[in-house]
């Protein structure tokens, strides 16, 4: 398994909406696309891909994709994971077949496997740094996702192995002609908007 081949990148820019049909923008020596939506069959529609003329180096980046979107239920009996790799196949492979580079961003938020926010690390620190009244302020307008349930770690990093294994091109297990070269943890991850855990937790995340 070609790990290396797969980087985990910490990335801080914020996405650009992307409501219409994926549209490119000059970045640098690069043609960028943000805002790619796994979900959304207008963003892997032919016909509009076919729009970037064949542009390259174009890399993309993806909206955020929930742990509850890549395995919506908690395993099975057995212990056995049941993966919705129907979202991602699809919009790999049409983007890929369009020559753009995904940097597929993922959100750790799940229903079954998340701490509850009001037990976060996070909110327990800010409490304990500022007065009441800024805390409770800051905390109600906090909307990140919170870290995985301390016996749910061992499931976020299966999630990302599998993830790796389906899509590093080894040729084994491999959804073709999907590709991935690049994944982010987190679109802003210094914002209590985008996560509510601790820095360490981040890093427990790559």
């Amino acid at each position: 398994m070609r790990w290396m081949g797969l980087a985990v990148l910490l990335l801080l820019a914020a996405s650009a909406a992307a409501e219409e049909a994926p549209e490119a923008e000059r970045a640098g020596p690069f043609l960028g696309i943000e805002g790619l939506d796994v979900s959304d069959p207008a963003h892997r529609d032919p016909a509009r891909l076919a729009l970037l003329g064949g542009a390259a180096p174009l890399l993309g980046r993806t909206r955020p994709v929930a742990w509850e979107t890549l395995e919506p239920h908690a395993p099975v009996m057995g212990g056995r994971h049941l993966r919705a790799w129907d979202v991602l196949d699809p919009a790999l492979a049409a983007w890929a077949e369009a020559g753009v580079d995904v940097v597929l961003v993922l959100d750790p938020r799940s229903p079954w496997a998340s701490q509850p926010a009001e037990e976060s690390s996070w909110r327990g620190s800010v409490r304990a740094s500022l007065s009441e009244a800024d805390a409770e302020a800051l905390v109600a307008g906090a909307r990140g996702a919170s870290p995985p349930r301390e016996d749910a770690w061992d499931d976020w990093e299966l999630l990302l192995k599998d993830l790796v294994e389906r899509y590093d091109g080894d040729g084994e297990g491999d959804a073709d002609p999907a590709r991935l070269h690049w994944i982010q943890v987190i679109e802003r991850p210094a914002s209590s908007e985008y996560w509510i855990g601790s820095e360490s937790e981040y890093g427990r995340l790559l």
